[in-house]
């Protein structure tokens, strides 16, 4: 069962999740590159599990991830459930491949727990920012490698469009650290 101080962060963490998935068909250029509009909101779902685990520790943030995988999951059964009952249905969301589903629960997956694992083990080791900037970047790599190597997309230049995609993440990860920082400065009052 969630605990009740966590449930905020685990239920931010799930709807990002689904609403990342509602939205990956739709595309947005950036820097003259086509890119699906998940890659704007997805990468906050690695912020909420690094701050369920520096708020409430990793078993916490293991279990966040794990409700969230199993949304995930029924998102995708439902996806297809409802595939069966529209005829000649070309929405992408309604009709996941295998491939598709397979690649982004493995992606999402492995991206998370690297970003559990790694934080608590370089929050040992180097500076709190550091370390947030580490996990997150990292984090956001192995998924988007994952999910590339099982899903790889059908592109002229793949590499330039790779080169992109992981400047877009390390500008996110810039982004996601000033928040992290911003959400967990400890305020110190004088009296």
């Amino acid at each position: 069962m969630i605990k009740n101080k966590n449930i905020f962060l685990t239920s931010l963490l799930c709807v990002l999740l689904v609403f990342s998935n509602l939205i990956r068909v739709r595309e947005i250029s950036i820097f003259g590159f086509m890119f699906s509009s998940s890659i704007i909101v997805y990468p906050f779902t690695f912020l909420c599990v690094l701050l369920i685990t520096y708020k409430y520790g990793y078993k916490e943030a293991l279990k966040s991830v794990l409700y969230a995988f199993i949304l995930q999951i029924l998102f995708y059964i439902l996806s297809i459930v409802m595939n069966k009952f529209i005829i000649n249905s070309s929405v992408e969301l309604l009709n996941p491949s295998i491939k598709l589903i397979v690649s982004s629960l493995l992606a999402f997956s492995v991206g998370e727990l690297v970003n559990i694992f790694f934080y608590v083990f370089s929050i040992k080791y180097v500076p709190k920012v550091i370390s947030i900037y580490l996990t997150i970047l990292l984090s956001l790599v192995v998924d988007a490698f994952i999910f590339l190597i099982i899903m790889p997309l059908e592109i002229e230049n793949i590499g330039e469009f790779i080169l992109n995609q992981y400047i877009i993440r390390f500008l996110i990860t810039i982004v996601l650290v000033i928040l992290f920082s911003l959400l967990t400065i400890k305020k110190k009052y004088t009296e």
